[in-house]
């Protein structure tokens, strides 16, 4: 049985050891043991409860390449070697890893981050990173983050912060990325969050339609699993009861309505969707605030504004 730190210098090199009290980073948590499709052979950071790390690095090869990596924390046997004054581990057999218990640093089998993962508590984004592939597998609830990026078109797995859009011009409106900072530039730092197409949550959400949504919070229900090989959150249903979006949106933040005279659209979706193709009808909903000035347009025009805002008036009343 050997530490972290007694693998330095590489006194073990070549060696069968044995570490205890371990586990993978939360980041890591997310992600598989290596890339079974590009066949590449990926790092992975273990840690013990002193925030000592060691690299395990894997195959893409190996028969466990596309296995989710275990969240808890135990015993890990491997051999050890270095490279470039970098210690690095390999599992001589999958069988000999034995990581289920209570993790040190929180989350990954449960528990870490904020929130209880309601709509009116969520959980925040580490405790999102922390729990993917948690046991019992696939956690749901809502997670409230800051929308930093998204995900570049034509990128179909996440190996580096070049993956990542986190300014405009963005080009890929199925997804954004969500951190607790809303400056942070680190992927590994967020959960990327599925926007369903043909769904509110994308159509009010993604930033190739609405860059100015960067920066803002965002807080959605789904189930926290990998996506584009990184931390996720998946399976939302999409719908405006399923999020809230800072400033409007959603099921919260003021709303955006469903047009109905029970759920009328926010005048604010009224503004966003002028000769929307098809045109959208319906009802919305807003304070009257004041009038267009005589001679300021053609008297059609004056005459179509005076009957949209007795109409309101009238649907105030109502």
């Amino acid at each position: 049985m050997v530490t972290i730190p007694e693998l330095a210098g590489g006194k073990y090199n070549s060696q069968l050891i044995m570490l205890e009290n371990v586990e993978f980073s939360a980041a890591d948590t997310a992600k598989t043991w290596s890339d079974p499709h590009g066949l590449t052979t990926q790092n992975r950071s273990l840690m013990d409860c002193d925030n000592n790390v060691v690299v395990v690095r894997t195959s893409g090869y190996a028969n466990f390449a596309g296995v989710s990596l275990p969240n808890g924390n135990g015993t890990f046997v491997a051999i050890a070697s270095i490279f470039n004054n970098t210690i690095q581990l390999y599992v001589r057999d999958y069988g000999e890893i034995n990581l289920v218990g209570e993790r040190c640093t929180g989350g990954g089998g449960g528990g870490g981050g904020q929130g209880s993962g309601t709509q009116s508590d969520p959980w925040n984004v580490a405790y999102g990173i922390a729990n993917q592939n948690a046991m019992p597998y696939e956690v749901g609830g809502w997670v409230k983050g800051y929308i930093v990026g998204s995900v570049k078109s034509g990128v179909t797995s996440i190996t580096s912060n070049d993956d990542i859009l986190y300014s405009p011009p963005f080009n890929l409106a199925t997804n954004v990325l969500i951190a607790d900072s809303p400056d942070e530039k680190n992927y590994q730092n967020c959960v990327i969050v599925n926007l369903p197409a043909g769904k509110p949550l994308r159509s009010e959400v993604n930033l190739v339609d609405h860059p100015d949504n960067l920066g803002k919070w965002l807080n959605v229900s789904g189930t926290l699993r990998t996506y584009f090989g990184a931390a996720g959150l998946r399976d939302s249903n999409g719908e405006s009861s399923d999020f809230e979006l800072e400033g409007g949106g959603g099921g919260g933040g003021g709303g955006t309505g469903s047009g109905t005279q029970s759920d009328p659209y926010n005048v604010e979706f009224g503004i966003a969707n002028q000769n929307a193709t098809p045109y959208i009808v319906g009802w919305i909903k807003g304070y009257i605030v004041g009038a267009v000035k005589s001679g300021g347009l053609h008297q059609f025009h004056q005459m179509m504004i005076s009957f949209m805002i007795l109409h309101l008036i009238w649907q105030l009343m109502f």
